[in-house]
């Protein structure tokens, strides 16, 4: 970082700069239209969230790279993210871990990977980040009244590289001692759904001990800017404060990109079987369909049976398993099938039905009987008779006993035998 001397002495050649645009329409700064951060290159082209906008320059910068400026030079660089060692910073803030919020939308979310941004005084284009450190998501702000959901853990750095930006004061934009790496870590909270809400994400960062920082550049300025900064000087456990800008006081946003998947909204389009019978043994269900998840507990996607969660197993994105027991299919009618996804999120319903058995008869008893006579109690043995089976006496019900699965009582009347 620069002295104040130095931070002066550039207000006063920006000031000269700006008067030049003034009155020869010309200036040292081009205005260039801002662009999102550089996406991470190790996850989908379009993440799930992208905390501002660092790029104030395409393409004028030292060899045609981008640049990142302030809105004018007292603005500062950028803001210690590094835990580890002591360093000296303008504010006298030697160890840091920074952290800025971010919002679960939708049904809510399966991140994957985090993309954060730092750099290093005099560093080249080769990354000299070596870790990201200390991370945890909160439930609030660090600090004032958030608690830590998860973590600390460190990040596993799976791409780590220039982002073809450097960060440069707004007057001199070919400076290149600051060149912003894009630093991609796999979600490090385990795979885990983050339900709709806002988090806030706390980070630390590690580089090249034989170079000052690292130091993460702030977003464009934007109203709501939040950013907060741990302050490890001291010590653990350190104090939390809003990252305030060096000289303006206005607190700063910080780069970072979450990927990953929205949590989608399941759907069945058919089961196999789709039905069953009675008083039959534990089976499995298949469900076909769409937008199921695989995880672990309760965050994936599980086969509720009437409501209540049964055993599932996950195959595909499009197809379920689940292990139906024999008290499941005990009485018949009919069964809702759904699938719930994290955070409650549930489909349509699928019908399945529990059937009573197919009967067969295998004799009577009587079998015959003498016109005119009185009437008689037919006894009627066969299989699969349930309670509630009927014996019908030419295709008309008559009052019937149940005796077994194999045995029938029916009461046939006079009348019914009243004719050869």
């Amino acid at each position: 970082m620069k002295p104040a001397s130095f931070n002066l002495f550039i207000r006063a050649m920006t000031a000269v700069g700006l008067v030049t645009v003034l009155f020869i329409g010309v200036g040292f700064i081009q205005p260039r239209m801002a662009r999102a951060n550089v996406p991470p290159s190790a996850c989908s082209a379009t993440p799930l969230f992208t905390n501002g906008t660092f790029v104030t320059g395409i393409g004028n910068g030292a060899g045609g790279a981008d640049t990142s400026s302030p809105v004018s030079p007292d603005t500062g660089f950028g803001y210690l993210a590094d835990p580890t060692r002591t360093q000296t910073t303008p504010d006298g803030v030697n160890r840091a871990r920074l952290a800025d919020d971010f919002t679960v939308t939708g049904n809510g979310w399966r991140p994957s990977a985090i993309t954060l941004y730092a750099y290093q005084i005099s560093s080249t284009t080769t990354s000299p980040i070596t870790g990201v450190v200390n991370l945890r998501l909160w439930n609030g702000p660090p600090g004032d009244g958030g608690t830590v959901i998860a973590g600390p853990v460190d990040g596993t750095i799976i791409s780590n590289q220039w982002t073809n930006v450097y960060r440069v004061p707004a007057n001199d934009l070919l400076q290149t001692g600051r060149p912003i790496m894009a630093v991609t870590i796999q979600w490090p909270f385990g795979n885990a759904s983050l339900l709709p809400g806002t988090y806030w994400l706390e980070w630390g960062i590690a580089g090249d001990p034989a170079l000052l920082g690292p130091w993460t550049p702030p977003t464009n300025a934007a109203a709501g800017d939040n950013a907060r900064q741990l302050n490890l000087t001291g010590g653990d456990p350190g104090t939390w404060a809003p990252r305030a800008d060096y000289s303006s006081g206005r607190v700063v946003g910080l780069p970072f990109v979450i990927c990953g998947d929205s949590i989608p909204t399941p759907q069945i389009t058919s089961l196999s079987p789709s039905s069953a019978t009675v008083g039959g043994s534990t089976f499995t269900l298949i469900v076909n369909g769409s937008g199921f998840i695989n995880g672990s507990g309760s965050d994936r996607s599980i086969v509720y049976w009437n409501g209540s969660p049964r055993p599932t197993t996950f195959v595909s994105s499009t197809q379920l398993t689940a292990a139906i027991d024999a008290d499941d299919i005990a009485t018949t009618g009919t069964v809702n099938v759904t699938v719930v996804n994290p955070g409650n999120v549930t489909s349509n319903a699928a019908t399945f039905t529990i059937e009573n058995p197919a009967p067969t008869l295998t004799s009577m008893s009587p079998t015959t009987a003498t016109a005119g006579g009185a009437g008689v109690t037919l006894t009627v043995t066969g299989t699969n008779f349930v309670s509630g089976s009927v014996v019908r006496w030419n295709g008309s019900d008559r009052p019937t006993t149940f005796g077994s699965a194999t045995t029938l009582q029916a009461s046939i009347p006079a009348s019914d035998l009243a004719t050869a």
